[in-house]
């Protein structure tokens, strides 16, 4: 096989510069060769041939695979014209296809670059210099063939690799393989009888006539429409690579971080863009994401999970999961956006999901439902009614729609569930209101409790954290991340509302509730815990922070999720005893000017008769 694939690249070079007949038949002989007999049906080459075609080795080799697809679409576009117009022969297409498309799922299985072989059902594990030089121009040559943005997806990841991992800085050179645990060969030669920089060399070169052939497109547009794909994929693995950094020194009770942990530039590409380039020929944005944040949290098998607020440029709100390998960067979209069952009354918009692991088994997420209020007069097209939307799941990944909530409240948003039963009951936080916006004469917080989940519904809601007059909370509070269990008590993070002559300002705070008895507050620190500064203050929603997700690790560190301005997601780090320390210490709100100023004296006093005792 290997020696026909060297004479195919002979022939099409000599036909290029001769246009001589005989090469041509030879070459087109030579391809209908490669598509009946190496590749036979097949999505892999056979390598080893007896007179009559028949193979004598079960190896799989995905370095030639994919060197012959490039080889044999070269000759296909002297020959024929190219892939499309129906020149070229069926089984010609096919074998190129097929190994694009195999190669393409390797590469996905394994990292973004290609073993060496596959032998006897076994998988050898180095990347060898050629194989993955190879891969590389293949992959660019099925994009720019097809518009098919997985291709370049493949192409930039495997040369990051290279980059990474093949390239020799100190020494020259490629080496000949990585370790499938990502250590160079360093034994083996840089030059020799098979290493040369024949495939390293000519991948470069051909990588850069085709960037040349992109640059040069007769179609100013469709230049630049190649140009923003590149541009916008790099951009995007630079953006969910960034490693993010604690902003110090912080201020002894959580320290910031200096880059978002979501964006709406997080979204994968590949939902907003068609890369069909023949639907979608200048590379628009076809479904653009315009923010993601309020976000849902969760830590399992060593990984932290978000399930964040997408929104569309159609406003619309949907589910999206996101993972990253530490909980502060690295965050990526997984799977599919969730596409949650429909209940009797089906909703217009869902969003804010809490998450919680329940001690009966199921993750739970609960969120707003949000549908067009039925009573609205004629004309009135912003009336809304909101009520708890549930769904539960064991995997994140596959999830059951339940009924909403069922409470005697107009209206509900910010439902929280309890990780723990409680009295044999399933303990959630409300926020009952009269109206949308509005909440009337609910009173904030509330707890009530069910008897199940698969029907839930609270009949009775006491009030656990009020709002207050002239304070943080005044226009009105909610439940934040579902409360975390301490050894003092249950820790929650919730948000608080008042008016300003610029509008409502959104914060978050913190409190304690008994142990023994979550509907009971026993700390309850006077002020916000984190207020929007700097970019934080300003988005589709100025001057706004809001949190419904944190993760405690077993070693007591803490991440609070918290979005600001509805338009991006951060992380603030703290910790089980900081928070502690926080809510048991701090001062709660004496709730008028008078008590501040006492409050503040003390502290003030305190110092300095601590600085005098310490004076010499």
């Amino acid at each position: 096989m290997n020696t026909n694939l060297h004479v195919l690249e002979a022939l099409s070079n000599l036909y290029r510069a001769s246009r001589r007949s005989e090469v041509r038949d030879s070459l087109e002989a030579l391809l209908e060769v490669f598509a009946r007999k190496a590749f036979g049906g097949k999505a892999s080459l056979s390598l080893y041939f007896d007179r009559h075609w028949r193979s004598g080795t079960d190896h799989v080799s995905w370095g030639h695979d994919i060197e012959a697809a490039w080889l044999m679409t070269e000759a296909v576009e002297l020959v024929y014209g190219g892939l499309h117009g129906g020149r070229a022969p069926g089984a010609v297409l096919e074998a190129i296809r097929g190994a694009r498309g195999n190669v393409l799922g390797v590469l996905a299985a394994n990292g973004g670059s290609l073993p060496r072989e596959l032998s006897e059902g076994r998988v050898d594990g180095q990347r060898d210099w050629w194989v993955q030089a190879e891969g590389v121009v293949g992959n660019v040559d099925a994009w720019q063939e097809t518009g098919d943005g997985r291709y370049l997806g493949a192409a930039v990841r495997l040369w990051d690799f290279i980059e990474k991992r093949q390239i020799d800085r100190e020494g020259g050179e490629w080496f000949w393989g990585v370790s499938a645990d990502g250590k160079p060969d360093a034994s083996r030669p840089k030059g020799g009888m098979w290493k040369t920089c024949y495939h390293n060399g000519r991948a470069c070169l051909e990588v850069m006539a085709r960037a040349e052939r992109t640059r040069n497109a007769k179609d100013g547009e469709m230049k630049d429409a190649e140009s923003r794909k590149i541009g916008m994929l790099a951009e995007h693995r630079s953006l969910t690579e960034r490693r993010n950094e604690r902003v110090e020194p912080g201020n002894g009770i959580f320290w910031r971080y200096r880059y978002p942990v979501l964006t709406a530039a997080h979204v994968p590409p590949e939902w907003r863009f068609d890369f069909d380039a023949s639907t979608n020929p200048y590379f628009m944005e076809r479904l653009g994401v315009n923010a993601v944040f309020n976000a849902g949290a969760i830590a399992r098998d060593g990984k932290y999970f978000l399930v964040a607020r997408v929104e569309g440029w159609d406003r619309k709100s949907f589910f999206a999961l996101a993972e990253s390998p530490n909980g502060v960067d690295n965050f990526r979209f997984v799977g599919e956006p969730l596409l949650l069952g429909e209940v009797e009354d089906p909703e217009t918009n869902v969003y804010d999901m809490r998450l919680v692991e329940h001690e009966d088994g199921w993750i739970y997420g609960t969120f707003c439902a949000e549908r067009k209020d039925p009573a609205a007069p004629a004309g009135d097209s912003s009336m809304a009614t909101a009520s708890a939307g549930i769904a539960r799941t064991k995997d994140l990944r596959s999830w059951e729609r339940l009924p909403d909530l069922k409470t005697a409240s107009a209206q509900q948003r910010n439902v929280a569930l309890h990780p723990e039963f409680v009295k044999g009951k399933y303990l959630l936080y409300t926020r009952p209101q009269d109206g949308f916006i509005e909440t009337g004469t609910g009173g904030g917080i509330c707890v009530g409790y069910s008897d199940t989940m698969t029907e839930a519904e609270v009949r009775d809601e006491r009030v656990l954290d009020p709002k207050l007059y002239h304070t943080i909370k005044e226009v009105k509070n909610g439940a934040g991340a579902p409360p975390i269990k301490t050894g003092e008590g249950w820790l929650h993070i919730a948000h608080g509302v008042r008016n300003t002559a610029a509008g409502l300002r959104y914060v978050i705070y913190a409190f304690l509730a008994a142990l023994d008895d979550p509907s009971r507050v026993i700390a309850s620190p006077g002020g916000y815990l984190i207020a929007p500064e700097g970019e934080e203050r300003t988005g589709d929603v100025s001057n706004v922070l809001f949190t419904n997700g944190a993760v405690a690790d077993p070693d007591g560190r803490l991440l609070i999720y918290y979005a600001s301005s509805d338009t991006r997601l951060h992380v603030a780090e703290s910790s089980i005893d900081r928070m502690l320390d926080y809510v048991l210490n701090t001062p709660p709100d004496g709730l008028r000017s008078r008590s501040s100023v006492e409050a503040r004296l003390a502290l003030m006093r305190k110092n300095a008769r601590g600085a005098a005792a310490r004076a010499p």
